[in-house]
């Protein structure tokens, strides 16, 4: 979510891509320590949440950890080779919010990483109704640094919560309801219509309206969703038959017939063929194929002929024209 409302923010371009990353690489340690050490990620929530005593994110890291989040999101992002501009976008700035706008493009994307990680944060934690006052305040806060983006944060964040809830949608992401995750997907609403809608629940005549018995056929997003939920289960399957075979002795012509095979099924193809490059004559050797009229294409054989055929680029781009899926 922190790397969607930064791209959002960004006016140009040719920043959004390193602004997403940059601000969805933010919380590397966190999300590194929440997957390999749960139990200890468990304890430095404790901490933090703690009744008595609560304690900032850093120093309950430091006492479980003997490092922060941020050293070793740093060390990791090193080790790793990120470039110097995502791992400067992952460190935290030190000292008081600049006064004015960064000239330095990096600087200025890493203070949106830190306003869309506050957002993300806020949005995470915070009831529908208090949601909008709370982004207001991280405005107000982050004015100047962000000049004439910080009129754009609210715009931002309600965009980018919208593609983000269609992305889970159609990647059949699920959440538990009434989960902390399933803020970030809840739809964005103004505080005026949430409280219109509050008013609407609790009129005496809510009760008492009628309602005609629906009729409508199942919206294209429905249709959509079901048959991403198809195709997913398709490669899963396929992916998981794959993985088995190459436990064993296997021949990677049978691996690729069965990727090509999984790659046709699932995403219903009208054809898959399987090419090599030549780097020296700059042609696509056609090796085999699958599916409807794949013998037709410029002489194309398949495996069952043990013959290959050559295509130029030019015939490759014909073959897969716009008939082809």
């Amino acid at each position: 979510m922190a790397g969607s409302i930064a791209s959002e923010l960004c006016p140009a371009q040719r920043e959004t891509e390193e602004a997403f990353i940059g601000s969805m690489f933010q919380n590397l340690g966190r999300l590194l320590v929440q997957y390999y050490f749960p139990e200890e990620a468990a304890q430095i929530r404790s901490l933090v949440q703690s009744k008595r005593g609560a304690v900032s994110e850093s120093t309950a890291a430091m006492r479980v950890l003997g490092l922060t989040f941020q050293e070793i999101g740093l060390g990791v992002a090193k080790t790793w080779g990120l470039p110097a501009g995502i791992q400067r976008c992952m460190r935290l700035p030190e000292g008081e919010i600049p006064t004015s706008t960064p000239f330095d493009v990096g600087e200025r994307l890493r203070w949106v990483s830190v306003v869309s990680n506050e957002v993300a944060d806020t949005l995470l934690h915070s009831s529908a109704k208090d949601a909008d006052a709370s982004i207001a305040s991280i405005t107000r806060k982050y004015s100047k640094v962000m000049g004439n983006m910080s009129g754009n944060i609210a715009q931002a964040t309600k965009t980018a919560r919208t593609k983000m809830i269609d992305l889970a949608k159609a990647m059949d992401i699920r959440v538990v309801p009434g989960s902390t995750a399933a803020h970030l997907l809840r739809t964005p609403i103004s505080s005026e219509e949430a409280a219109a809608k509050a008013a609407e629940r609790e009129s005496s005549l809510g009760a008492f309206e009628l309602h005609a018995t629906s009729t409508d056929l199942p919206s294209a997003s429905d249709t959509a969703a079901i048959k991403a939920r198809m195709v997913t289960a398709t490669l899963a399957a396929g992916i998981q038959d794959i993985t088995n075979a190459m436990v064993d002795d296997f021949k990677l012509p049978d691996i690729l017939r069965m990727i090509l095979e999984t790659m046709y099924r699932a995403m219903d193809f009208q054809r898959v063929i399987f090419c090599m490059r030549d780097a020296k004559t700059e042609t696509l050797t056609g090796r085999f194929g699958l599916g409807n009229g794949v013998a037709a294409y410029k002489g194309f054989q398949n495996s069952s002929e043990n013959g290959n055929a050559r295509f130029v680029r030019g015939d490759l781009q014909q073959g897969c024209g716009h008939h082809d899926r």
